[in-house]
């Protein structure tokens, strides 16, 4: 396992993961002081985003369902719990934004190759019990 969101598995097979990128950042605000430079006071963690991208190559492969279940994930709003494949629990981050570019497209307009990107925004709380039950229902059908 490379990635665990939220109930979808990134693999090392498909889908796979070949790129991740973390930007995380810290808030401050200036104090005005007189003769001085400015202060700077810490206010807490800021915005933090996690941004995994992957290649399908679905005739060969498969793995079109995975980008169906990270566009459900993303309409639903719910947080998604994270886990690196060394255990490490990133903790709740919500599917901000997702990409999907086809390449080589077969007859029936699905591309051979399809590079994906997932932006996952950090969330300062976890999904709730309903939450998790709408977001079990909707992989359901």
């Amino acid at each position: 396992m490379l990635y665990q969101v939220g109930a979808l598995t990134f693999r090392v097979s498909t889908p796979n993961i070949h790129e991740v990128e973390l930007e995380a950042a810290a808030d401050y605000v200036a104090k005005d002081v007189i003769g001085v430079l400015r202060p700077l006071e810490s206010v807490g963690e800021g915005e933090s985003m996690l941004t995994l991208r992957g290649r399908l190559f679905p005739r060969k492969w498969g793995g079109t369902s995975s980008l169906d279940l990270l566009e459900r994930m993303r309409v639903s709003g719910e947080p998604q719990i994270v886990v690196r494949g060394d255990g490490r629990n990133m903790g709740w981050w919500v599917v901000a934004r997702y990409r999907e570019q086809h390449s080589y497209l077969g007859t029936n307009g699905v591309g051979r190759q399809i590079d994906y990107e997932v932006a996952l925004k950090k969330s300062p709380k976890a999904a709730t019990a309903l939450g998790y039950f709408s977001t079990i229902m909707r992989l359901i059908g």
